[in-house]
């Protein structure tokens, strides 16, 4: 087939028993994309028959416990010069994607990072944290997937020196607004096994330590995350560093552990000066530190920077208050 008869964009996916989500998930992207790809690894319930009403080509797949695997098989079966990833708790925002199959002809990358939105719980701290993650890539037999679980795409088109570029693309992903434990044991069980057999990945090693956090074994992500940040934190990229570091005043935080709290909070933010729930716990800390007026300087710079959006405003001019008022009586 020659470029000119191939299509331009294939979306790819694999699913099992998604028949909460697949249907919204399709109904966002569908019009995008040029074909759909669905490798369902046994699902028992409407999940194929959903992807068919939306014209996916439906492909079962025996499901060998390895994430990377199943999609590597989606890629495979694609058509497309181009592959979009969704998985099926995600929707594409086709509002910021306006002229996609125009960036796609003219660009020179072989991989193009999109925003993941991973919104969170009602009664979350925040409102949602967005992760740039490689979601678009040219499809060539050289670019596969790897990780049993938490699988990545970057690593193989960075190691055939592929050139991958930002953008403004969006996706929203709502998984996590439900608390679904089962998955998360299941990822669990995978990363454990993998981290046994190859302790030097750090990347497997940062997913355990979220996926024990995420199940409330609070000590055990944090002495995961403590490790990696004492020992090989200049081996992380600068946007897991700064999670990292997040994540462990989150977990301080907990333990009313404050000024732990504020060395992590200040080491994030310092990263990433956009980091607004960095900035929230540190200024939350800074309370219960005696530090109202830092405290203060910090929830203002956030009600400047208006991100509402992230986190409720009504909850930050409520902490403003509280330091006032320490403020006044001291």
């Amino acid at each position: 087939m020659s470029e000119k008869e191939q299509p331009l964009l294939s979306l790819c996916m694999i699913v099992k028993d998604e028949e909460q989500w697949l249907e919204a998930c399709l109904q966002s992207v569908h019009q995008t994309v040029d074909e759909m790809i669905v490798v369902d690894t046994g699902s028992k319930d409407a999940t194929a028959d959903i992807a068919l009403r939306y014209g996916a080509k439906v492909y079962h797949h025996y499901w060998k416990n390895d994430f990377a695997e199943a999609r590597n098989r989606a890629l495979e079966l694609a058509k497309g010069r181009w592959i979009l990833h969704l998985d099926a708790d995600e929707q594409w925002d086709s509002a910021a994607a306006n002229g996609l199959p125009g960036i796609l002809s003219a660009t020179d990358a072989d991989g193009i990072l999109v925003q993941v939105r991973n919104w969170h719980p009602r009664d979350d701290m925040v409102r949602y944290l967005d992760s740039p993650q490689v979601r678009l890539f040219r499809n060539l037999p050289t670019f596969r997937y790897e990780g049993r679980v938490h699988e990545q795409i970057a690593p193989s088109i960075q190691r055939h020196s592929g050139k991958i570029q930002n953008s403004d693309l969006l996706i929203h992903h709502y998984g996590y607004q439900q608390n679904n434990r089962s998955k998360a044991r299941r990822n669990l069980t995978i990363l454990e096994e993998q981290a046994r057999k190859h302790p030097e990945d750090l990347f497997t090693r940062y997913k355990l330590a979220e996926t024990c956090k995420a199940l409330g074994e609070n000590e055990r992500a944090r002495n995961i995350f403590k490790e990696i940040a004492d020992n090989e934190i200049n081996k992380l990229n600068s946007d897991m560093a700064e999670n990292l570091y997040m994540r462990l005043a989150q977990l301080e935080l907990a333990e009313n552990h404050f000024e732990n709290t504020i060395r992590y909070a200040e080491k994030s933010f310092g990263m990433n000066r956009e980091n607004v729930l960095s900035e929230y716990l540190l200024s939350i800390a800074c309370i219960y530190t005696g530090q109202s007026e830092r405290a203060m300087n910090h929830l203002q710079h956030i009600l400047q920077e208006d991100r509402q959006d992230v986190i409720d405003r009504q909850d930050v001019e409520k902490l403003i208050s509280v330091c006032r008022h320490t403020m006044e009586d001291l």
